[in-house]
């Protein structure tokens, strides 16, 4: 049996979402993690919310890379626990987000879009080459993933990520124990960029993408860039050695 929640809409697809979300006054809720601190400080819930855990192509996911397709699919409503669970480097760089139980709940699509908050994944999504597919009133659209979190216009879902399939290095080190790192490198080889980062914490490394342009090895920059950032240099050197190696 169905229980209907007032306020609560559940679409049958994307584009009745879309079309409830025209009129400014719902918001799309999927984790909910932001929406409930967000009201525990006091900005008030919303009239409307639009459940987007029901919907197909928001909860689908597809494989990690070695699967043989193009890219990786994931949807917008995938759980990061669940993402961490499937593999591959995006997983791995989702494990080190938050703590076990936010991951539970909160979603790969509000850690992209969420206004307000730390949106942890973007960097290792703008390293990977990865891209948007969003659905708005007007179309569907594909956008690559910038640094820029003011990508989704107030109307639009986010409706999935496509990751390419290609091999990316994933390296940590610099914490009090090998179980402990204090820092994560993420180094696409195809697209010659690289992210470094912690939870909540994450930066760009883009001299790694100037040097692969130029037809430098990354691995001859990154070292000096992470150094520059203020990473001890023999951790900074050793990530550096390890990322440019190729991925397993």
């Amino acid at each position: 049996m169905t229980v209907a929640v007032p306020g609560l809409v559940r679409p049958r697809d994307v584009d009745e979402a879309v079309a409830v979300l025209a009129d400014g006054a719902a918001r799309p809720v999927a984790g909910a993690t932001a929406l409930l601190v967000d009201v525990a400080r006091g900005a008030g819930a919303p009239s409307r919310l639009v459940d987007l855990t029901t919907l197909d192509e928001l909860t689908a996911l597809d494989p990690a890379a070695g699967s043989g397709l193009g890219s990786r699919r994931v949807g917008a409503a995938v759980s990061l626990a669940r993402l961490v669970r499937s593999g591959g480097a995006l997983g791995t760089a989702a494990a080190q987000i938050a703590s076990h139980p936010v991951r539970l709940r909160a979603t790969v699509g509000g850690n992209i879009v969420a206004p307000g908050w730390p949106h942890d994944l973007r960097t290792v999504l703008w390293a990977l080459g990865a891209t948007l597919e969003v659905a708005g009133p007007a179309a569907r659209r594909r956008v690559a993933v910038s640094l820029d979190p003011r990508t989704l216009a107030p109307q639009e879902v986010l409706v999935a990520l496509h990751v390419p399939s290609t091999p990316a290095t994933v390296v940590a080190g610099g914490g009090v124990t090998a179980g402990r790192p204090a820092l994560q490198v993420v180094v696409s080889r195809s697209t010659g960029r690289a992210a470094v980062g912690t939870s909540g914490w994450r930066r760009p490394l883009p001299a790694t993408g100037t040097a692969a342009a130029a037809g430098t090895d990354i691995g001859a920059v990154l070292g000096d860039e992470l150094v520059g950032l203020g990473v001890p240099r023999l951790v900074a050197h050793d990530l550096a050695d390890r990322s440019a190696r190729p991925a397993a």
